[in-house]
């Protein structure tokens, strides 16, 4: 596993109000979650290329992810916070499936985001913020893994722009998204709203309608209305295929037909929570969150020797 951590103290919890219909928990400190294979990709292709060290190299990518990471430390102010990364080599889900995220192939001249990858690193290491590697899974397992060990005693904030992630949200676990410049907070009830299920069916429902961003197909000629109806009358996957007699022949058809790629996709599109990291919570705490607050990110760059250097302030100057 690859691990860059600090062991700290433990700072005195904090009261957030973020959006409308948040709630405000005083009793629970907050922990970040941030899916850094998620945010390096929107990052890199989010941001203009022009953004580039004096001598002439692209770090639009380190800009972006730096920025992005400081404004949500300033959003939701945690005690704890980790940015998890996939593994470098194929994980467990390409053994269940070799063609996995295989429309992903990424360019290797500097199209590609992880020629940033190493001075997102160093970024991360200056700021002392903890990051988690581990062979064999992606992100979205450790974040998983992670939220299940912390949720009893924090609120967890989740950052991806995944939407595999919303499997995970309960009483104790949100999202938090952006798309097009705007956050989007989602607890169950955002679920919800947004796709007709509740978390808890929402893997289930992505196995019905697939997800095409990780070159997963669906049931054929079952798409989100249906697999919305069919989850409110039976609840869940399982009990969908232990009614299908009470389906029309078509529907019946389609999923008894590809109940093997169904059931496999299950597997593929669950996040574990049962992967074993070698960290203790205690190392995933800020060791000074206030200077962290008062950081932009061209000071960051600067210190980074990616930008000329400014100087710091000690105050809170803007994210830009």
């Amino acid at each position: 596993m690859s691990v860059g951590l600090q062991v700290v103290s433990v700072s005195q919890p904090r009261c957030i109000s973020l959006m409308k219909n948040h709630v405000c928990n005083e009793q629970k400190k907050t922990a970040l979650l941030v899916d850094g294979h998620n945010l390096l990709y929107a990052s890199f292709f989010g941001m203009p290329d022009r953004i580039k060290t004096p001598d002439g190299r692209a770090v639009h990518g380190v800009y972006g992810f730096v920025a992005c990471l400081l404004r949500m430390i300033r959003l939701f102010v945690p005690e704890v916070v980790a940015v998890c990364f996939d593994a470098e080599q194929a994980t467990f889900r390409h053994k269940l499936f070799a063609e996995y995220k295989a429309n992903r192939a990424l360019p290797t001249d500097e199209a590609n985001p992880f020629t940033q990858y190493a001075d997102i690193i160093h970024a991360l290491e200056f700021l002392e913020i903890p990051f988690i590697e581990e062979g064999g899974f992606e992100a979205d397992d450790l974040i998983g893994s992670l939220a299940l060990r912390l949720a009893d005693s924090m609120h967890i904030y989740v950052f991806s722009m995944d939407q595999d992630m919303l499997q995970l949200v309960n009483g104790n676990i949100s999202v938090y998204s952006r798309s097009r410049g705007k956050g989007r907070i989602y607890d169950g009830r955002e679920v919800v709203k947004k796709y007709g299920v509740s978390p808890i069916q929402f893997v289930d429902y992505r196995v019905l309608v697939g997800d095409p961003s990780d070159n997963i197909a669906g049931v054929p000629g079952i798409g989100p209305k249906t697999a919305v109806s069919l989850l409110h009358r039976f609840g869940s996957l399982r009990g969908i295929y232990e009614n299908t007699q009470l389906l029309s022949p078509r529907i019946s058809s389609a999923l008894l037909e590809h109940y093997d790629e169904a059931m496999n996709n299950l597997n593929l599109l669950t996040i574990r929570t049962d992967v074993y990291l070698d960290v203790s919570v205690d190392d995933l705490y800020l060791n000074d969150k206030n200077k962290i607050l008062s950081m932009n990110v061209k000071y960051v760059m600067g210190e980074l020797g990616l930008f000329p250097k400014v100087p710091y302030q000690g105050s809170l100057p803007g994210v830009r």
